[in-house]
């Protein structure tokens, strides 16, 4: 038997789980459980009459359970089922995937962790909504998962473990609708970023405003269909609150004569159509990502606050220049915005136009630009009219058109509602991202933050308190006059914090220098790999074996080089992933991917330093 598991041990294995980590640590009644010795002493869980495991070799039945199960390229294992972990063992000494287990008894898993030693790969949660943020975390795009099912424990609570496996299946088409967003997206990620990159020597960037907002509620308003009835509500919070607006709200808010403190932008397509002509934009602060469309950069904002959205590689280049750049933002611009209220500090955040349904068969709010959809309900699906604006946006960016279109018809689910009132018609992106807001929700809340859902419709999102804009207002809001005077306005406040350009030029330039000289040397390793193998796309299957090897290593140090490469990253997705698609290449097609997104990398990076610092006497030679 191996020893049970160190405290340090099981909050590793509860690392996404912290309210069952909270919990086992406060204790759990265990009075239908107990241990029981196999005839190999080995001890097992036991849930009334029930053994979970083997009462003669546990141990052997596990190894052949595993045995049994096809590991192959799987990169991430979600078992259901602990009992006393010794599957979850077996299959840890066969593969180093990532194992997450599913356990909802309580009893069952305070019981089984005393039993074993816990794998290092293993993640342990209790709850589907655990296993949501868990999934989130590690399941990347292109990676393999697989869901496994211990059978003595699923019989004992089916219902808990039908949802866990309906929301890994989820899982797994989000980590394969991400694969295919960023195949088609991740070049104009990469060039938007490079475009948009050296407004930081010029405008502004999130980490000089980080907390400046600690005594002033923030309220994130989306463009769901019940905006309208809030805004009344919300023109008694200007100048009391700081109102973030996503970019499809702005127009809503200033039909109604309300200006926002800020409008948050991260759509990579040509969205300013949306904006360019709202006479608040000049009294009001954006926040764009850098990832953003660049005509976003061109519109009159009062200020502009540059950030990084973990959607990309370029995230990971954003915590280079500095660690506040980069936020977490799940799916879309309302997580941003909610992120970006964390970031500011705000003691309470408070969503409003958060519909994620089709509330009244409506889509989003009036005053939109997208105010004429519908949603029209037959055989099980949502069917949309009025997408004119959305195609013409979609146009503006042929290389997307086609490929990345808003759907014409959704499979309806039906959820419950806001304030526990019935149920609401919902689809599967709105659940989406209904579960970032749900699985973030402890994570802000140990921040000190409270958190409400004022949306007054749609969907009910567990973890946020269900409650009136009005009602939120009075309990949040300071007195009237308290915060009214233009200098302690948040948005007098936030344009006072920025005060000066975001990142000295040389602070830019540095990073991009460095990764340009690697590229440049992944490029030299190519050509010195292509001379030795010679013409032929089969060339290296008739290499002799000192040439072969000195490839072999060649193909080494590009690898090598290019995991130093943040943004190279993004430059060789694409090209990467239509070889791997192919059932078979070369190391010659391999040099074939990259040499020319490389190249072409290379020279941007060129162009991006010259803007930046013009007067380099060799970044005017290499653009």
């Amino acid at each position: 038997m191996t020893a049970p598991p160190t405290a340090p041990d099981l909050d590793a294995a509860l690392v996404h789980a912290p309210q069952t980590r909270a919990r086992l640590r406060e204790g759990v009644d265990r009075q239908g459980v107990r241990t029981i010795r196999a005839r190999t002493g080995v001890p097992v869980v036991a849930a009334g009459a029930r053994k979970l495991h083997s009462g003669r070799d546990p141990v052997g039945e596990a190894e052949r359970y595993a045995s049994d199960a096809d590991l192959n390229d799987v990169d991430v294992i979600v078992l259901l089922g602990f009992g006393s972990g010794h599957v979850a063992r077996a299959l840890a000494q066969r593969t180093d995937a990532a194992l997450i287990c599913f356990e909802p008894r309580l009893d069952v898993l305070a019981e089984g962790v005393e039993h074993g030693d816990l794998p290092s790969t293993l993640l342990l949660v209790a709850s589907p909504l655990e296993l949501q943020a868990a999934l989130h975390k590690i399941l990347r795009p292109r990676k393999r998962g697989v869901v496994l099912r211990w059978p003595p424990c699923i019989r004992l609570d089916p219902d808990a473990h039908d949802e866990a496996i309906r929301v890994t299946r989820e899982a797994l088409s989000r980590a394969e609708l991400c694969a295919r967003t960023a195949r088609l997206r991740a070049s104009s990620w990469l060039h938007n970023y490079l475009t948009n990159l050296p407004h930081l020597a010029q405008d502004h960037a999130l980490p000089q405003i980080s907390d400046t907002l600690r005594d002033v509620p923030a309220i994130v308003v989306a463009a769901g269909p019940s905006l309208d009835r809030n805004l009344d509500e919300l023109r008694r919070a200007e100048g009391r609150a700081v109102i973030l607006a996503v970019n499809t709200a702005a127009g809503a808010l200033a039909q109604a004569g309300i200006t926002p403190d800020a409008v948050v932008c991260v759509e990579s397509l040509d969205i300013s159509a949306q904006l360019r002509d709202l006479d608040i934009l000049s009294d009001t602060i954006g926040f764009l990502e850098l990832t953003g469309h660049p005509s976003l950069w061109g519109l009159p904002f009062a200020a502009k606050v540059g950030m990084s959205v973990d959607t990309s590689s370029a995230a990971n280049f954003s915590r280079l220049l500095h660690a506040k750049l980069r936020i977490s933002a799940g799916f879309c611009v309302a997580h941003a915005a909610t992120a970006i209220a964390l970031r500011l500090g705000c003691p309470s955040i408070t969503l409003v136009g958060s519909d994620l349904a089709f509330t009244d068969g409506r889509v989003y709010a009036g005053g939109t630009l997208f105010q004429g959809m519908r949603a029209r309900f037959d055989g099980g699906l949502a069917h949309l009219s009025g997408l004119e604006a959305k195609r013409a946006i979609e146009a503006s960016t042929p290389e997307v058109l086609g490929r990345l279109r808003t759907p014409e018809a959704h499979t309806i689910f039906e959820q419950p509602a806001w304030g526990g009132a019935g149920v609401v018609a919902t689809s599967r992106d709105f659940m989406m991202f209904r579960d970032w807001y749900a699985w973030n929700a402890t994570s802000i809340r140990d921040h000190g933050v409270r958190l409400f859902n004022a949306t007054e419709g749609g969907m009910e999102i567990p973890g946020w308190e269900s409650l009136a804009l009005r009602s939120v207002l009075d309990a949040e809001l300071p007195a009237p006059g308290a915060a009214t005077t233009e200098p302690t306005r948040p948005s007098a406040r936030l344009r006072a914090a920025l005060t000066a350009p975001g990142f000295r030029r040389d602070e830019l330039a540095a990073p991009l220098s460095a990764e340009r000289r690697i590229v440049e040397r992944a490029l030299r390793e190519l050509t010195r790999c292509r001379r030795l193998l010679g013409p032929g796309k089969d060339a290296d299957l008739a290499l002799p074996p000192k040439k072969a090897r000195r490839v072999h290593a060649g193909i080494q140090r590009v690898r090598d080089a290019l995991h130093q490469c943040f943004l190279a990253a993004d430059a060789v997705h694409a090209p990467l992933d239509r070889l791997l698609d192919e059932d078979q290449f070369s190391t010659t097609d391999v040099i074939d991917a990259l040499e020319p997104s490389l190249t072409e990398h290379r020279d941007e990076l060129a162009r991006t330093l010259q803007r930046i610092i013009p007067s380099q006497p060799e970044l005017r030679k290499a653009s």
